[in-house]
């Protein structure tokens, strides 16, 4: 069980991440419309990142693939900014 001080180390840096995030959108564009993600939050400690965006995926998809899709945009993610080191994404249809 977490210490629920811990969310007191994180600092929301959102507001001043637009070019993270449009880095970040560049490149999900293999994947998925990136416009289509949206609700991006940046928390930051010590030099560490958490991610966490929403995005929509065709409503056809099953949930394995949707899973999968996901699966590689965070692996992509990751790989590309070392400093992101949780991902939460959420998909919602469209």
């Amino acid at each position: 069980i977490e210490d629920a001080r811990s969310e007191e180390d994180w600092k929301d840096i959102t507001k001043e991440s637009e070019k993270l995030i449009s880095n970040i959108k560049k490149e999900i564009s293999s994947y998925v419309n990136p416009e289509t993600c949206h609700n991006f939050t940046i928390l930051e400690k010590e030099r560490s990142y958490n991610l966490a965006f929403h995005c929509r995926l065709k409503k056809s998809l099953d949930v394995k693939k949707a899973h999968l899709i996901v699966t590689k945009i965070e692996d992509d993610i990751k790989k590309k900014f070392e400093n992101i080191s949780e991902i939460s994404i959420h998909v919602e249809p469209k």
